[in-house]
C-alpha cells in the first residue's frame, strides 16, 4: 500500500494566526504562524512543504523561509488567489516532508542532500523481503496525437492489462490549483485520440489521476476498469482552458465511461474529482461506482459565465457515488455542473454519505450559470447539506426524485439574483433535522407536485418561514404526508403499498442495478488505501487584529471578498492617513451601482458564543459607511448593523 511522508502536526492540523502582505512581488505567500508551530531549525527546510486547505482546494507550497521572532513564514510560491485561496485566520494547514517528524511506522523520509532514504517499517515488514517502488513516470502510457498536425492515435485496444505506480513532482515554487486538481496529467494520457477502448484495465498507485483524455480525444471506451489508489482522481475527458474553447478540434466528444470502479481518490491532491466533464460533448457515464474521494464525485462543465458552452448532450446514469468529501474539503458534491449543457441528463443515480469540511456537502449541485440540464429518477440521502443545491442557474428541470436525509436543509437556493426558469416538480423529500428551505425561491422557479414529510415531529416551515396555507400561493397540488418508506434509515427507500405518493404522479424508480454491473473486483484484495487527511478542525475562536502595518499599499484585506460594481470602486491599503502608524484601509466610491458597492465580507461560520467587534473609522464628506453581521446561512438576513453617516450620525438595527 501507499506509504506517506512525515507530517505535523500528527493528528489534525495548524491554524494561521494572521494574513501577511506578500513578498517580492508575490501574491498570497506569507503568513503568521501561531508560537512553537514552525521551528527554523528544521533540516533540509527548502524540502518541507505547507499543505494549505482553502474550500474547494488546496496548495502545496515549499518553504522559503521561516522568522520565529515575527512568526512568520515565507513560501516559495503564491497560491492561486488573494481571496478564495487566502492564508488568512483561521485556514488550517500541515507541513509535510519534516525530517524530524519521522517517528511512526509506515513513514518514510528522502534526505535529498545526504542520498539518504529512511522508512520505518510497519510490523511485519523487513528489509529482506519487503517490495518497495518508488515511482519515476509521470506518465505510464501515452497516446500522442497533435491537434495542431491532425495526426491521430487511432483503433488501439488495451484490454486486461494493469498500470501502476506513477509519480508526480512538485516544482521549486510549489503547487497549487484552482478547482478540481483540473491541470494535472493522467497515469494514461491522450491527446486527439479516436476509437481507442481501455477494457477489464486496472489503474492504480498514481501520484495524479488515473486516464486524462484530452484535447481532440474522440469515441473512446473506458470499460469495466479498476481506477484505485489514486493520487488525484479517475477520469478527465477534455480540457480545463478556463473559460476557453475557440478551436472545435481541440474538444472531446463521444466517450463512454461504463462499468468502472474510481475509489480512494484525492491521496496527493484532495481536490481530484472522480470522473471530470470539461470541454466535451455527448459522453455517457454510466453504471460506475465512485467512492471515498475528499472532493466531487462526478463534474460537468467548465463555463461559469452565462454564454454557449461545448458540455452539451452529456448523460450521466445509473452510477453509485457514494462516501465523499470525509469533512476535509468544502463546495462539493456527488454529482457539480457548471455552465449551459443542452441536452444533459442526471438519471438513476444513488448518492449517498457526503459530508464537508466548512459548507457544501451537497447531493446535486447546479453552480455557476448551469443550464438547460434534466434531473429525474435519482435517489440523494445522507447529506450534510441539502440534497439539493442551485447557485444560480436557468432552465433547469429537477423532477421524480427522492431526496432524503439532508442534515442541515434540503433546498438550497443561493445567488437567486443570476438565475432563471426551475421547475421543481413531482420530488418526495424525506428528512428528520434542519430545515426544509435555505434561501428562498424568486418568481422564476417553480415548484409543483412534491410530496414534503418531516419524520418525527412533521412540524416544518417553507420559504421565508411559510406555513403550508401560505404556500399554497407558490405551489399547487404539493401534499404534506408519510411517503411510506420501506426502511429509509437503512436506505430502502421502496414505497410500500397504499404510499401517498402516488397522488402527486410520482413514477418508482428501482436503483438496483446502480452502480457497477461487473460481478468481479479485481482489487479487492489490495490492501485497504489509508486516506492521509483527517477531517477539518473545528473553526476555532478568531481574532482579527489587523493594522495593515505588514500589508503593501494598494492591497486588498487577505482572507476578504470584496465586491464592487466598477474598477474605480474598491478597498485598499493606503499610506495617505492612519488612525496610528501609517497605514488604514481606504474604500474608494465610483459612478453609478448600488449603494453597498464595493463592500467586503467574510464567513466565519460560528454558531454560538460572544462576538466583539471595534475599529477606527474616519468618514469623509457626503459618505456613509455600514457594519453588518449576517446569518452565513441566510445571507440576507441582519443580526446586527450600524451604519455611520458623515455629519456624526449613527444608527443601529438588529434582527
Amino acid at each position: 500500500g501507499r506509504r506517506y511522508r512525515p507530517v505535523v502536526p500528527k493528528e489534525g492540523y495548524f491554524f494561521v494566526q494572521g494574513s501577511v502582505g506578500p513578498s517580492d512581488g508575490e501574491s498570497m505567500n506569507r503568513f503568521r504562524f501561531a508560537e512553537g508551530d514552525l521551528k527554523a531549525d528544521w533540516r533540509n527546510p527548502n524540502d518541507i512543504q505547507v499543505h494549505a486547505f482553502h474550500a474547494w482546494s488546496t496548495s502545496r507550497l515549499p518553504i522559503r523561509s521561516i522568522d520565529v521572532g515575527t512568526r512568520v513564514v515565507t513560501l516559495a510560491g503564491s497560491t492561486w488567489h488573494v481571496q478564495h485561496a487566502a492564508l488568512k485566520e483561521g485556514s488550517w494547514y500541515r507541513v509535510e516532508n519534516v525530517a524530524e517528524a519521522l517517528d511512526e511506522p509506515g513513514e518514510w523520509y528522502l534526505d535529498r542532500a545526504a542520498g539518504r532514504l529512511a522508512y520505518l517499517s510497519l510490523p511485519g515488514e523487513s528489509p529482506e523481503t519487503a517490495r518497495v517502488v518508488a515511482p519515476r513516470l509521470e506518465r505510464l502510457v501515452r497516446l500522442a496525437g497533435d491537434v495542431a498536425k491532425g495526426t491521430f492515435v487511432e483503433h488501439l485496444q488495451f484490454r486486461g492489462l494493469a498500470f501502476a505506480h506513477s509519480a508526480w513532482r512538485i516544482g521549486k515554487r510549489g503547487y497549487t490549483a484552482f478547482q478540481a486538481e483540473v491541470v494535472l496529467d493522467g497515469a494514461i494520457t491522450a491527446e486527439n485520440a479516436r476509437h481507442c477502448a481501455f477494457e477489464d484495465c486496472i489503474v492504480r498507485h498514481t501520484g495524479a489521476y488515473a486516464i486524462d483524455l484530452g484535447a481532440g480525444c474522440r469515441d473512446i471506451l473506458v470499460e469495466r476498469c479498476e481506477l484505485v489508489d489514486l493520487g488525484a482522481g479517475g477520469v478527465k475527458i477534455g480540457t480545463g482552458q478556463f473559460d476557453r474553447f475557440d478551436d472545435p478540434k481541440k474538444l472531446a466528444e463521444r466517450c463512454t465511461v461504463r462499468d468502472c470502479l474510481v475509489a480512494h481518490g484525492g491521496r496527493i491532491h484532495p481536490g481530484g474529482v472522480g470522473l471530470w466533464i470539461g470541454h466535451a460533448g455527448h459522453n455517457t457515464l454510466e453504471h460506475n461506482e465512485v467512492c471515498d474521494l475528499y472532493y466531487s464525485a462526478v463534474s460537468v462543465g467548465w463555463r461559469w459565465s452565462p454564454g454557449a458552452s461545448p458540455a452539451t448532450h452529456n448523460t450521466i446514469a445509473w452510477n453509485r457515488l457514494h462516501h465523499l468529501g470525509h469533512g476535509a474539503m468544502s463546495d462539493l458534491a456527488g454529482i457539480y455542473t457548471l455552465g449551459e449543457s443542452p441536452g444533459t441528463v442526471e438519471h438513476h443515480n444513488l448518492i449517498h454519505d457526503v459530508t464537508r469540511a466548512r459548507y457544501g456537502g451537497w447531493g446535486i449541485y447546479f453552480d455557476e450559470s448551469s443550464a438547460d440540464i434534466v434531473v429525474e429518477n435519482n435517489l440523494v440521502h445522507r447529506t450534510e447539506d441539502a440534497p439539493f443545491h442551485l447557485h444560480h442557474g436557468r432552465r433547469l428541470t429537477v423532477r421524480n426524485n427522492i431526496f432524503a436525509f439532508g442534515r442541515n436543509d434540503q433546498i438550497k437556493l443561493s445567488n437567486m439574483q443570476k438565475s432563471g426558469t426551475l421547475r421543481v416538480e413531482g420530488n418526495l423529500w424525506y428528512w428528520k433535522e434542519g430545515e426544509l428551505f435555505n434561501g428562498g425561491p424568486d418568481e422564476e422557479i417553480a415548484f409543483a407536485r412534491n410530496l414534503y414529510w418531516k419524520a418525527g415531529s412533521g412540524a416544518f416551515a417553507f420559504a421565508g418561514g411559510a406555513d403550508a396555507e401560505t404556500w399554497k400561493a407558490r405551489e399547487k397540488d404539493f401534499l404534506i404526508a408519510d411517503p411510506l418508506f420501506a426502511d429509509p434509515e437503512k436506505g430502502d427507500f421502496t414505497l410500500r403499498p397504499g404510499s401517498p405518493a402516488e397522488k402527486i404522479g410520482f413514477k418508482p424508480f428501482d436503483l438496483s442495478s446502480a452502480g457497477r454491473l461487473a460481478k468481479t473486483n479485481q482489487t479487492a484484495a489490495l490492501p485497504i488505501v489509508r486516506g492521509p487527511f483527517p477531517p477539518a478542525p473545528p473553526e476555532p475562536p478568531i481574532v482579527f487584529d489587523q493594522d495593515f502595518e505588514l500589508l503593501e499599499v494598494g492591497q486588498g484585506l487577505p482572507g476578504f471578498d470584496q465586491q464592487a460594481a466598477s474598477r474605480e470602486e474598491n478597498a485598499v491599503v493606503t499610506d495617505e492617513c492612519a488612525a496610528g502608524g501609517r497605514k488604514c484601509l481606504k474604500f474608494r466610491d465610483g459612478p453609478g451601482g448600488a449603494v453597498y458597492f464595493p463592500h467586503l465580507y467574510r464567513y466565519l461560520k460560528h454558531e454560538t458564543g460572544k462576538v466583539m467587534s471595534g475599529f477606527d473609522l474616519r468618514v469623509e464628506a457626503r459618505s456613509k459607511m455600514a457594519f453588518e453581521w449576517r446569518d452565513a446561512n441566510r445571507v440576507h438576513s441582519r443580526k446586527m448593523d450600524i451604519s455611520y453617516e458623515a455629519w456624526g450620525q449613527i444608527s443601529l438595527g438588529s434582527s
